[in-house]
């Protein structure tokens, strides 16, 4: 999958971020994790873990959109929204895929105010993102 080739890559469990490393607020992750349901229901729950975990999406959280789509030819899901207010208020993309037991899932977050300048870079991974024999 396709990412900013001079963004800082950090690790930690099961995901890696890239984070922009003239503003820390700009990332994306890439998670893969156990999950055995649907792509849509994976939505559901990562929705909902934005919105109950204070620590990691700041309140309000707001959900704009979830809707079924594709990823590597296979149903999918996304969801956008929003959290926090004021100058702190983030704005982010989340796409994922339940294939063989696993969720693959990528999200994009930045400030409010530099999220459709930072949309290309989400659009540029779901284009790139391929399952591989490996899973």
């Amino acid at each position: 999958m396709n990412v900013p080739k001079d963004w800082k890559r950090g690790t930690g469990g099961s995901f890696v971020d890239y984070t922009d490393p003239d503003d820390s607020g700009r990332r994306v992750r890439i998670i893969v994790e156990n999950f055995g349901t649907t792509s849509m229901r994976w939505a559901e729950v990562a929705s909902d873990g934005l919105r109950n975990r204070g620590g990691t999406c700041a309140r309000p959280y707001n959900q704009l959109a979830m809707e079924e789509t594709e990823l590597a030819g296979k149903a999918a899901a996304e969801f956008e929204y929003t959290c926090g207010d004021g100058d702190k208020r983030r704005h982010g993309l989340w796409r994922g895929v339940v294939h063989d037991g696993k969720a693959y899932s990528f999200y994009l977050t930045a400030t409010h105010d530099r999220f459709e300048e930072s949309k290309p870079i989400f659009d540029e991974m779901v284009k790139s993102f391929q399952l591989t024999g490996a899973g």
